[in-house]
C-alpha cells in the first residue's frame, strides 16, 4: 500500500469528501501558488484535518502514529499479501504491473481523491504513455501532489489535478482505468458517484477499489467487540496500552463526526452498490476486522521492535482474524476489488 495517509491517528485509511461544490481548477498539471484554492465552508473541517494529517505524515516519513496498525510491519505485510499474494507487492503494484500488464489500450486514468499523490505518482511511473486525472477536496494536499510530480520529472501534460468534491463529481470524459484508493468510504452520495463512475469508463475499462467496507462510523459489531474484549482479557497487562486492562468500546458517532464528518460515512454499503453497477472480476478480503480496531489498545511501544513475544501476539491475531473471515464467521472490514462495466 502506498497511500501515505493510510496511517491515521484513528487507524483509518482516510480520504476527504463532503457534499459541496467543487473548487477551482488547476489546468494541465500546472499549479499556481497564487490561485484561489479555497474550500467551501462546510468542507473546511475535513480539509483542515487532512491538511494537518498529510503534513504530519510527511514530517514523520509516513509514520504519524505508532498506535495505528498501519505503522506496524507485520500488519502491513498481512494486508499487502492479502491484496497481491506477496507481502512485498502492494495491491496497486500488482494491479498495474501484473493484472493489467498486457492490456494494450490503457491510456488514461482517473484517480479519486489524490491526497498528496502517493498512489497517483505510482500510476504515472507505471507507464510512460499513461495520463492521469485526479482531484481532492484538500487544496494543500493537491499543491503537494503537483510539486511531488514535478520533482519526479513527470511531464505537465500527463496529469491534471484540481480541487473538487466526489459527492458532486462533474468531471467529463471517458477513462480506461478508474482507481478508488480509500476514497469511497468518505463519500456520502454513493448512489450518484458509483453509477457516474460506470458511465465514465471506456468499453473494456477497469474500475479498481481498495476500501474500508466495515461498519459505518466504526460502530463495530457486537461480535467484534466481544471477541476483542476476550483477547484483551487474555493478554497480560504488560502488552496493553498503558498497562491497563480497559474494556474495548467503539467510538461514539458524535466523536467520529467531530474529528472527521466524512469518516466511514456509508462504508458498509459500498460493496452492494458497486455490484449493482459493475461486474466484479477480482474480489479479495484484506481482513483487519480485528487488528485494525484492537491495535490502539495494545502496548505499541513494543511495535516494530522484533520482540518475539509481542510479534507472536500479532501473528496470532493475524491468524485468528484470517481464520474467522475465511471460514465465514466474520466479514472482512477491508476489500480489494477489480471491476468491469456491466454489459448494456
Amino acid at each position: 500500500m502506498t497511500r501515505s495517509h493510510r496511517r491515521d491517528v484513528r487507524s483509518t485509511q482516510g480520504r476527504l469528501l463532503l457534499d459541496t461544490p467543487h473548487g477551482p481548477q488547476i489546468g494541465a498539471g500546472e499549479f499556481n501558488p497564487a490561485a484561489d484554492l479555497s474550500v467551501p465552508s462546510q468542507n473546511e473541517q475535513v480539509s483542515r484535518y487532512w491538511a494537518d494529517k498529510f503534513k504530519e505524515l510527511r514530517e514523520n516519513d509516513g509514520f504519524a502514529n505508532p498506535t495505528c496498525c498501519w505503522d506496524n510491519r507485520l500488519a502491513i505485510e498481512h494486508i499487502t499479501k492479502a491484496g497481491s499474494g506477496s507481502p512485498q507487492i502492494g495491491w496497486l503494484g500488482w494491479l498495474l504491473n501484473d493484472y493489467l500488464k498486457d492490456v494494450p489500450n490503457l491510456r488514461n486514468c482517473l484517480s479519486l481523491c489524490c491526497g498528496d499523490g502517493n498512489h497517483e505518482l505510482a500510476i504515472l511511473k507505471s507507464r510512460e504513455d499513461l495520463s492521469l486525472r485526479s482531484f481532492d477536496v484538500c487544496a494543500d494536499a493537491v499543491q503537494v501532489a503537483v510539486q511531488r510530480f514535478e520533482r519526479e520529472g513527470i511531464s505537465r501534460d500527463r496529469f491534471h489535478l484540481d480541487v473538487r468534491d466526489a459527492n458532486d463529481l462533474d468531471i467529463e470524459g471517458k477513462f480506461d482505468l478508474i482507481i478508488a484508493a480509500s476514497a469511497l468510504h468518505h463519500v456520502e452520495n454513493l448512489e450518484a458517484l458509483i453509477p457516474k463512475l460506470s458511465s465514465m469508463l471506456n468499453p473494456g475499462g477497469y474500475f479498481a477499489l481498495m476500501e474500508y467496507v466495515g461498519p459505518d462510523r466504526f460502530q463495530w459489531t457486537e461480535q467484534q467487540v466481544a471477541i476483542i474484549n476476550g483477547i484483551l482479557e487474555a493478554l497480560d497487562p504488560y502488552y496493553l496500552n498503558g498497562g491497563a486492562r480497559n474494556a474495548f468500546v467503539p467510538p461514539t458517532v458524535e466523536a467520529m463526526i467531530q474529528i472527521d464528518p466524512s469518516e466511514a460515512i456509508r462504508s458498509s454499503q459500498i460493496p452492494g452498490l458497486v455490484r449493482k453497477h459493475f461486474r466484479v472480476e477480482v474480489e479479495r478480503n484484506l481482513y483487519f476486522n480485528l487488528l485494525h480496531p484492537i491495535f490502539p489498545w495494545l502496548n505499541n511501544s513494543l511495535s516494530n521492535k522484533e520482540g518475539r513475544d509481542f510479534d507472536s501476539i500479532l501473528r496470532l491475531l493475524i491468524y485468528f482474524e484470517k481464520l474467522l473471515i475465511d471460514e465465514n464467521v466474520m466479514q472482512s472490514d477491508f476489500a480489494f476489488l477489480v471491476c468491469r462495466p456491466l454489459p448494456d
